[in-house]
């Protein structure tokens, strides 16, 4: 049986309030395989990439943490400065 209308009204209002929206671009071709590869994990493309950003954000959250002071200057060493300074120099950042 089709969709009525006022369905389809209702899951888009729903939607708009309930979810933010990412636009991800990918190299022609890319999209297949990746529906091909989440798919074989019995899982939608969607489902798929909110899974690996968990998985990524809860790795790397566990080994470093990107919150450091809130205010002042904070001296970098290469030692321990979080993953998005990872190539840096040491200097001095006001964060």
């Amino acid at each position: 049986m089709p969709v009525s209308d006022a369905k389809k009204r209702a899951n888009a209002k729903y939607s708009l309030k309930a979810y933010d929206r990412i636009e991800l671009k990918v190299k022609k071709g890319r999209k297949a395989d990746l529906q091909a590869h989440a798919a074989a994990q019995g899982e939608s493309l969607n489902a798929f990439v909110n899974r690996a950003i968990d998985e990524t954000v809860e790795r790397e959250s566990s080994s470093t943490s990107l919150l450091g002071p809130s205010e002042g200057m904070v001296e970098e060493s290469p030692q321990v400065a979080p993953l998005y300074w990872k190539n840096s120099q040491s200097r001095k950042v006001n964060r």
